[in-house]
């Protein structure tokens, strides 16, 4: 019997949130939301993906372990005619997705890198057959399944019978509902691993060094998922998610794509869109139009953007036609909820043969999150934080049946372990690039910046005493 089949589809379900969609979803094991804002260019489709036909879930990856063999077999199956209904049609209509975290970098260097404290594993993915994709920018929902119509209809039956009963929009269970205690790595901590990082640099170690700093703590009332439900109203941003896990649960705000896969012109591309630059938002127009342009005109920013952008070239040269990989846009300035940002892209043809999957094993982590060149920034960060990452810096990925791929890096993200007893410890970090030109107490105060969407998620009204 073969493994895939031409995509079924449903009757369309009208237009509907997601969020909301998904909430019955949200404490089934192996639950998935990919979860877009509609902006351009990044936020298009959400995805989502209700518990899959099977999971593949490895705690530890270990120099040259192949993590990735089971969702090459399931991808690899020749039934599946390479056909989409027609151009509009979403570019994930099963397959599989899932979540590497950061520690699965083990498995393609030698870096010794901790287990993070909350136990996570190192890659989870699942072949998913089923599922909900929403065109936010047509608004138009799709209803598919690989198996058969009468699993597509039952999906569509469910989530209208759900949304019937429950009617509620994203913000509502947010905001109030919540309330964590989370407690920040002490300042003097984090800059001292800065100041001791820019010592490094100078020394010829590396360009460049992302390093973060972690808040934990316990959440007091609420349930992970009634944060994403604050966020997506609140901060949306269009390469966020949810994963539920049997003892785990991930809240991401990601604005950060790792990479696509996309057929054009006979050939398949891959893209890169690295984030390195970051401001606040301004209190009034004018202040947002100030700050922008002091991003825009910032030494530190846009040497840090650069060097990204050559290690992202590198990294996609090794599978990509020679003389393809072009950079389309570089330091453009995007505005979010909280920050703005600069952020680059990095386009390559891929030669014949190449998947996804050989670019996101050997890629992986984004070197936006790692700094340059890429091995000895781990070893930094690695001796610097002291402890794992867990999914902060990893990806939340699909990839499809077709070859299409798509991916985040998971920043702006919450990690969520669940005890037996039924309570939530909380976890997250927030971190920046740092160069010669880094100023300690600047770079804490970009992590402070860029933590607040989450400490106000979590209901600390004030998060500069959290």
């Amino acid at each position: 019997m073969a493994l895939n089949t031409p995509p079924i589809f449903s009757d369309s379900l009208p237009w509907h949130d997601p969020v909301s969609a998904f909430a019955g979803f949200a404490d089934q094991p192996y639950g998935l939301l990919m979860l877009a804002d509609g902006s351009v260019p990044f936020g298009r489709w959400s995805f989502l993906l209700p518990p899959p036909d099977d999971v593949i879930e490895i705690e530890n990856l270990f120099y040259g372990q192949q993590g990735f063999r089971q969702a090459r077999t399931w991808l690899a199956d020749p039934s599946f005619p390479d056909a989409a209904p027609d151009h509009d049609a979403p570019p994930f209509l099963g397959g599989v997705a899932g979540l590497m975290g950061y520690e699965a970098a083990n498995a393609s260097e030698r870096l010794n890198l901790p287990p993070d404290p909350q136990g996570w594993p190192a890659l989870v993915y699942g072949v998913y057959r089923d599922g909900l994709a929403y065109d936010h920018q047509k608004r138009v929902v799709w209803v598919f399944s690989r198996n058969s119509q009468a699993r597509a209809d039952r999906l569509a039956r469910t989530v209208a019978e759900r949304l019937a009963h429950s009617p509620q929009t994203a913000q509502q269970g947010a905001g109030d509902e919540v309330r964590a205690t989370m407690t920040p790595e002490p300042p003097a901590c984090y800059q001292e691993a800065v100041a001791a990082c820019v010592a490094d640099i100078c020394a010829g170690e590396v360009f460049q060094a992302n390093l973060s700093r972690a808040w934990s703590g316990q959440l007091a009332s609420g349930h992970p998922y009634d944060v994403l439900r604050y966020l997506s109203h609140h901060s949306p941003s269009p390469m966020g998610g949810y994963f539920r896990l049997p003892q785990h649960a991930l809240v991401s705000n990601s604005p950060e794509r790792f990479f696509q896969v996309w057929p054009e012109g006979g050939d398949r591309w891959a893209e890169s869109a690295p984030i390195k630059g970051t401001t606040p938002r301004g209190q009034t127009p004018e202040d947002d139009e100030a700050l922008a342009k002091a991003l825009l005109a910032s030494e530190k920013d846009l040497a840090e953007n650069r060097m990204i952008v050559d290690l992202m070239r590198n990294d996609l040269a090794r599978w990509c036609v020679p003389g393809q990989v072009t950079v389309s846009e570089c330091a453009g300035l995007y505005r979010f909820a909280h920050v703005q940002h600069l952020i680059s892209r990095v386009r390559g043809r891929l030669r014949p043969g190449v998947t996804a999957l050989d670019v996101l094993e050997t890629t992986f982590p984004a070197g936006s999150i790692t700094g340059a060149p890429k091995i000895r920034a781990m070893e930094i960060i690695r001796d610097a934080e002291g402890a794992g990452r867990g999914p902060y810096c990893g990806s939340l990925f699909w990839a499809g049946f077709d070859g299409r791929f798509d991916s985040n890096v998971l920043i702006r993200s919450l990690m969520a372990r669940q005890s037996e007893g039924g309570d939530w410890d909380l976890r997250f970090r927030a971190g920046g690039g740092i160069t010669a030109l880094s100023d300690p107490v600047a770079e804490w105060q970009e992590t402070e910046t860029k933590a607040l969407g989450l400490l106000r998620a979590l209901g600390v009204r004030d998060p500069a005493t959290a």
